[in-house]
């Protein structure tokens, strides 16, 4: 065989391989740009749930509020019920015994 020959059989054979190559791995750009599309889409719902995510620090805060205005409404409405008691004992609708055992029960006794 001639180096010609050899030359153009080497060629040949390499176009061989690379016909094999391009028919076995072609499809595999095709598939990570699908799996690439895949991934943008998931990234994009990923961020779009981080966005509405609601925070510890944004919870806490109006957990706190949340606390703040019961305690308010609560120590209104201790207020109203002391001074109830105080106009039934002046009144005396009831005696100072009935308002130290109504005294005795505290309903919320860390929020004064």
């Amino acid at each position: 065989m001639a180096n010609k020959e050899k030359k153009q059989l080497s060629v040949m054979e390499d176009e061989k391989f690379i016909e094999f190559l391009t028919g076995k791995f072609g499809d595999v750009e095709g598939r990570f740009d699908k799996a690439e599309g895949r991934l943008d889409k998931v990234e994009t719902e990923v961020k779009s749930i981080k966005n509405q995510m609601v925070t510890k620090a944004y919870l806490d805060d109006k957990i706190a509020d949340l606390e703040g205005k019961l305690i308010i409404k609560i120590r209104k409405e201790d207020e109203k019920f002391t001074l109830l008691v105080e106009i039934l004992l002046d009144k005396k609708v009831i005696s100072k015994n009935d308002v130290s055992r109504i005294e005795a029960i505290e309903i919320s006794p860390n929020l004064k």
